[in-house]
């Protein structure tokens, strides 16, 4: 008898066999009670309470005995819990249950106290991104050269005479007029940016080194960059001209009729307004986010933009008046409205509100 109650818990531990739950709670119940009473142990008829406690602090007649080991504690330990209605965590090496308890506690105390700080560490980083992303977009600055002075202070008088000499032919036919002046306006916006703007990804100031004796010159790959910025440009106003037609129809604009007009239109305020900003900036996303929100430095570009606006919107006033003028069909003044209010905010915020933010 002896030696069965010493085999099965051995037998149990040593290879690790799954016993079934029922089977395990009759042998946690039988086996230390049978092996208790045959071997007397100094207890005096006490409960498991008082057995639990002596085998977290053992007496030296428990040491003593050969077959005492640590299972036996263990199995102690779960039959107190399982008379408390908790069962703790058992570690299957040291056959422990206060350590892993303890150590559960404090790793979720950790994790509870650590995730708040990280989420607002996450938070305060995202928003300093933000913040920063926005502080350092500057306004754009106009080539120094005298090509780009030049070409800066033509080009509004380029396009007001274009606008003018065509003001008639645009009353009596406007379709044709704005499909002939649009090629003419594109390569206008072309030689401003390729020599006043720095193209996108250009540093604002670059570091002008001689070269040395037998050295090339290397400026065959800024041209060809500034090139393909350029093209890359034209390509991105050319996809958001059709968005600007949609946007001119929920404003108002004719929508079973005269479609060509209004495309066309559009057309035109996206080479005026979007096409040097589309140059500057490329797809910065957070450049955009900033130019779409009115939180942009005003310059040349933001300047173009906001007065092109302005002005396509005051050009729609007159046509619904009652002056029975030929010039109020759709869209002259729209587009007339659009040229002089390009002109004048490029011109305003590049020189007297050059830097300032609304």
């Amino acid at each position: 008898m002896l030696r069965c109650l010493q085999w099965i818990p051995n037998l149990i531990v040593s290879n690790n066999l799954t016993v079934p739950p029922v089977i395990n709670w009759k042998l946690d119940l039988f086996i230390p009670s049978a092996t208790l009473l045959l071997f007397h142990f100094p207890c005096d008829g006490c409960s498991v309470q008082r057995l639990y406690t002596q085998v977290q602090s053992p007496c030296h007649c428990i040491n003593n005995h050969d077959w005492y080991s640590e299972a036996f504690s263990a199995w102690l330990v779960s039959v107190h819990f399982m008379q408390q209605g908790t069962m703790p965590l058992v570690d299957p090496v040291t056959m422990s249950s206060s350590a892993i308890v303890k150590g559960a506690v404090a790793q979720s105390g950790s994790t509870t106290k650590a995730t708040p700080g990280s989420q607002a560490t996450d938070s305060s980083t995202r928003t300093a991104g933000s913040s920063s992303s926005l502080a350092t977009l500057r306004p754009v600055q106009i080539k120094q050269t005298p090509a780009a002075q030049t070409v800066r202070h033509a080009l509004p008088a380029a396009l007001i005479a274009l606008y003018l000499l065509r003001f008639d032919a645009l009353v009596t036919n406007p379709v044709p007029v704005m499909r002939n002046t649009l090629p003419v306006v594109a390569a206008l916006q072309m030689i401003y940016a390729l020599l006043c703007l720095p193209a996108a990804g250009e540093p604002a100031s670059k570091s002008i080194r001689k070269p040395r004796p037998g050295e090339k010159k290397k400026g065959g790959d800024i041209g060809s960059s500034t090139i393909i910025t350029a093209l890359l440009a034209s390509v991105l106003t050319s996809i958001v001209t059709p968005f600007l037609y949609f946007a001119m129809v929920l404003f108002g604009a004719p929508f079973l009729t005269h479609g060509s007009h209004t495309f066309l239109c559009a057309a035109h305020l996206a080479l005026l307004t979007l096409f040097p900003l589309f140059y500057v900036h490329g797809v910065d996303s957070a450049a955009w986010a900033a130019v779409g929100g009115f939180r942009a430095p005003l310059d040349e570009t933001f300047g173009g933009l906001v007065g092109g606006l302005v002005g396509a919107w005051l050009g729609a006033v007159p046509i619904p008046l009652d002056w029975d003028r030929e010039w109020q069909k759709w869209p002259v003044t729209i587009l007339c409205g659009t040229c002089g209010g390009y002109l004048l905010g490029r011109i305003l915020g590049g020189t007297l509100f050059w830097g300032k933010k609304f």
